[in-house]
């Protein structure tokens, strides 16, 4: 046989294969299993170039060419329009090549190939629904980095996307995204559902039928298997609603109930089909009205304009006077007229009172009392992970979810967990939170550890993540314990402790280190020509102090920070938290997602230019809801009244909450910062040249404030400059450094009035110039 010969035979196999090659469609056949086991998860395949136009949906194209075959029924919808140019051409593309039946009626179809739409009937076990999809990345809108994207979905690092929700309420009042509006899957991964409207989305949660979606360009499948947990992103307070024009119906089949767009002057079934078998009576109208996402109509009285106008001159900060009860506080009855103080809002879930017909909490909502007992029930709803109540067998939370009794200590368990914050109680020996963790007194008063969904030991302000919990599940558990994820108090009389750290930038290790330092005037290896950063560091801070790191630039201070936040890996040296795991575990040995946990509950840094802890882009109030979204807040009141509080506490006024920060000074938007920094209350607070770049009344201006917050909190807290002006403000001891070593450490009033070192010496006489 010829070349020629071989060549023809080899086309004409080609040729009687079809559009696709069975290798090809085998290929696509693995994806799709893959993305079946891993629902929500961006599957990469192949892509092949096809014969049809840029925009009418090649990656759907090769789905439906992979699992169709000889035996199935296609049918194929453009908008839920059988008759569209794009349904017909891929209905006669699919069926040539194939060989399968075609069908307009989605019950005698075994695959439907559909774009931007879901059939108005309900799909069963036996069908497949393939989605033509132009943009599968749900991230893209809010990271533009394909890297960072991927890292985002790999530690389910989900914040942007509930900042740009925030954003949206922030400006229109409601969530304006319409199309592919994002959902999460598994309770997992977030994924985009397409362009379908959200009248479709509640529809695929725990559907009957498989869900395959196709992204040609991008080269991306992912799935939705039947029987899977589908939830659309949206606060606890503010629900997820679907389109809806009231009084609106079709004007062709009457239809109430269905998806409908405008036609002229009315309006008309999306589903074309739909809408023609209502007409002829050939549709099961009462098992559609059952399935249809009637429960996500629109309630403009929970929208979030609605609900701030209800709430609007309540003095958040108001101190409020309660009638005092002999049971929950003996002292406070012989003090009936003595004010009580709500001092937590429950914007963190944390608000709390004495038992009386007059208690209101932070909201200025009144409490209720239940059954004539005087329990109290305070107004705002568990929905947000605020439950409260006062203890006694009689006491319910808002939902009439009991408060129990434990051990038959008369102690309270809240019935309601705590998305993000503390729930608080009357101080009673013994009382314990929902999943068991004592709580601490707290003046009085009992404060309790966030349960399963997002926790913390409010000493420890250790986060931890669960798997399946709010956070997009699948995480380790991040405690006390490690692995186990237990938290627990510690014995150790320091929160941060760095031993022997090391950093060398280039090739060498510690054989490389000889001939650097002070000693040397160089931090330059001889032997390597390694830049050895810093060497030898080492510390420890306890809860409540401040310690200063001083020296000229490139003195290593600002890389000792970097390895301590993980920024950097150290060469040589161990960093640990006494709050993890005791201090046994070496932070340095954390994978990145554990230590990106740290830095939102544990570890917070205010860096020296604003632009590298702040996006610029979104609102001063975004970027504190970043902070707090990463840690499991999902109630848009209280992330609005929390920034709010944070805002007003380092000074930005509150009409300025809402503008971006990219319209703020450097002072402000280092002001910002620093009320990020503190959204959670980290135990450790990292500061690297805070001032640095400032006017000098603007620098005073934030030292006071740093200065202030430091001091009314105990929070360990590291301070980087090469100011000794900033030092001797902030810290209470300091380590000197210079070439990569520490030169001299002590007391900041001791380094300043008695320096020992000529570097030293030299620092002081410049700061008292």
């Amino acid at each position: 046989m010829t070349v020629l010969e071989l060549l023809a035979e080899t086309d004409e196999a080609q040729a009687d294969s079809g559009l696709l090659d069975e290798g090809t469609k085998r290929e696509i056949r693995r994806a799709t299993l893959v993305a079946v086991c891993v629902p929500g998860y961006q599957v990469p395949f192949g892509s092949r170039e096809m014969p049809v136009a840029r925009g009418w949906g090649s990656g759907g194209l090769q789905v439906t060419l992979g699992v169709v075959g000889p035996d199935d029924t296609l049918k194929v919808i453009d908008q839920g329009d059988d008759g569209g140019v794009n349904a017909t051409n891929l209905r006669r593309l699919v069926t040539a090549s194939e060989g399968c039946a075609s069908t307009t009626d989605a019950r005698a179809a075994s695959v439907i190939q559909t774009r931007h739409r879901v059939p108005e009937e309900a799909l069963s076990r036996d069908q497949v629904l393939v989605y033509q999809v132009p943009v599968p990345e749900p991230l893209r809108g809010v990271q533009k980095s394909v890297a960072e994207c991927a890292r985002m979905h790999a530690q389910a690092d989900y914040s942007a996307m509930w900042v740009s929700l925030y954003e949206d309420l922030v400006r229109n009042g409601v969530i304006t995204r319409s199309t592919g509006y994002p959902v999460l899957v598994n309770n997992r991964y977030v994924m985009s559902t397409t362009p379908v409207p959200r009248w479709d989305v509640p529809r695929l949660h725990q559907c009957e039928h498989l869900n395959l979606y196709g992204a040609g360009r991008e080269k991306r499948i992912y799935a939705i298997p039947p029987h899977t947990d589908v939830t659309p992103l949206a606060f606890d307070d503010v629900p997820f609603e679907v389109e809806h024009v009231p009084d609106a119906r079709c004007a062709l089949c009457g239809s109430t109930d269905t998806f409908l767009v405008e036609a002229g002057d009315d309006y008309a079934c999306s589903d074309t089909e739909w809408c023609a078998r209502v007409s002829d009576n050939d549709a099961d109208t009462e098992k559609h009205r059952n399935t249809a996402p009637l429960a996500w109509l629109p309630d403009p009285t929970r929208r979030a304009l609605a609900q701030s106008e209800r709430v609007a001159g309540a003095d958040a900060r108001a101190r409020i006077a309660v009638a005092p009860d002999s049971r929950s506080n003996p002292e406070a009855a012989e003090s009936a007229s003595a004010p009580t103080t709500l001092d937590r809002p429950a914007a963190t879930g944390r608000s709390k009172g004495e038992p009386g017909a007059d208690a209101i909490d932070r909201d200025g909502i009144s409490a209720e009392a239940v059954s004539g007992s005087g329990e109290v029930v305070f107004g705002q709803a568990a929905i947000e992970g605020r439950s409260k109540g006062e203890y006694g067998a009689g006491a319910t939370d808002r939902d009439d979810s009991s408060v129990e009794v434990v051990s038959g200590s008369g102690a309270p368990v809240f019935g309601r967990a705590v998305i993000a914050g503390t729930a608080h109680g009357e101080s009673v020996e013994g009382a314990t939170d929902r999943d068991g963790i004592p709580g601490e007194a707290d003046s009085g008063v009992i404060v309790f550890a966030p349960a399963a969904t997002a926790t913390s030991d409010r000493a420890a302000g250790v986060l931890v993540r669960n798997p399946g919990s709010g956070f997009g599940g699948g995480a380790t558990a991040l405690g006390r314990a490690g692995a186990s994820g237990t938290v627990g108090a510690s014995d150790q009389e320091w929160i941060l402790r760095v031993d022997g750290l090391g950093k060398l930038y280039g090739r060498g290790g510690r054989a490389d280190v000889a001939g650097t330092g002070p000693d040397f005037g160089t931090a330059v290896s001889p032997s390597t020509g390694a830049v050895v950063a810093a060497w030898d560091v080492g510390f420890d801070i306890a809860p409540g102090e401040a310690l200063g790191l001083i020296g000229e630039s490139g003195s290593g201070k600002s890389t000792v920070l970097r390895c301590i936040i993980g920024d950097e890996t150290p060469t040589e040296g161990s960093v640990r938290l006494s709050v993890l795991d005791g201090g046994r575990t070496d932070l340095v040995g954390l994978d990145p997602a554990a230590r990106r946990l740290l830095r939102i509950g544990t570890m917070a840094v205010v860096h020296q230019d604003p632009a590298a802890g702040l996006d610029l882009r979104i609102t001063a109030g975004g970027n504190i809801a970043e902070r707090l979204t990463a840690a499991g807040w999902r109630g848009y009141h209280a992330i609005r009244r929390r920034a709010a509080e944070l805002l007003e506490r380092v000074e930005v006024p509150a009409q300025r909450m809402d503008d971006p920060v990219s319209t703020f000074s450097g002072g402000m938007r280092q002001r910002v910062q620093i009320a990020k920094a503190l959204a959670i209350e980290p135990p450790v607070l990292l500061l690297d040249e805070p001032t640095t770049g400032l006017d000098a009344s603007v620098a005073a201006g934030v030292l006071d404030l740093l200065r202030g917050l430091l001091s009314e909190r105990d929070i360990a807290a590291v301070v980087v400059s090469h100011d000794f002006a900033v030092i001797e403000a902030l810290s209470d001891r300091t380590l000197v450094m210079q070439t990569g070593r520490v030169v001299e450490r002590g007391l900041t009033d001791q380094l300043l009035n008695d320096p020992h070192h000529p570097y030293t010496q030299r620092l002081v006489a410049a700061a008292r110039r």
